[in-house]
């Protein structure tokens, strides 16, 4: 049985895709390691349930332009 092109293209788009999104998840997950060190580094051992809440962030501390850091900075001070 032969594979038609439209067929074989679908499947390299999925797989790009997969692999687009194992990447990204991969730097978010370095991303909470880093804070998660530099965090311990700083104060000391951190709490199970403080570790799981930063966990649980679905954005962290990535911001799309200047603006947003100096907002997010004014509510959280």
């Amino acid at each position: 049985m032969r594979l038609s092109a439209l067929y074989i293209e679908k499947i390299q788009e999925a797989q790009q895709v997969g692999e687009a999104r194992c990447r990204q998840e991969g730097r978010t997950e370095g991303e909470r390691e880093l804070v998660m060190l530099l965090l311990t580094e700083k104060l000391g051992d951190v709490s199970t349930e403080l570790c799981q809440e930063i966990a649980g962030l679905s954005a962290l501390l990535r911001f799309g332009a200047m603006a947003d850091l100096t907002g997010w900075l004014a509510n959280h001070r």
